[in-house]
């Protein structure tokens, strides 16, 4: 059945319902509305038939089932990854704001250095990048 659903979506909600029973055919959602339908609107028939012989070819049910899967694991890792990105951007933060307050408490380079773990020169580039007193 070819649909137009740009028609679809400048219609209202009653209207398409009222006019058009391939509305229902959106909205169907167990098997025994679809042979009701097929009752309703002869047309469709073939449609149930296409649907009745791909839903027992066990390969076809086999390959959305995994697309399915592959979807659903593809936003589980972008959501993972979103938050990994969102806790090491606060880690990050937190200590660019360490390594500053060390600095402005007076605390040596050196010092700051041994404790973050970073480079004399990486500490400076961070204070002079974040910091709004004189450049070191």
């Amino acid at each position: 059945i070819n649909v137009n659903l740009y028609s679809f979506k400048e219609m209202r909600y009653n209207e398409v319902k009222e006019k058009d029973k391939v509305w229902k055919l959106f909205t169907i959602r167990k098997w025994e509305e679809l042979e009701q339908l097929v009752k309703e609107e002869s047309m469709l028939k073939n449609y149930r038939n296409k649907l009745q012989r791909l839903s027992r070819d066990k390969e076809y049910c086999r390959m959305i089932w995994d697309e399915r899967i592959e979807e659903n694991l593809r936003k589980r890792e972008d959501y993972i990854m979103g938050v990994d990105d969102g806790i090491n951007q606060g880690i990050e933060q937190n200590r660019v704001k360490m390594i500053i307050n060390l600095y402005n408490n007076h605390v040596s380079l050196d010092i700051i250095s041994k404790s973050s773990g970073l480079t004399i020169e990486e500490i400076k580039n961070i204070i002079n990048s974040n910091n709004n007193n004189e450049k070191i």
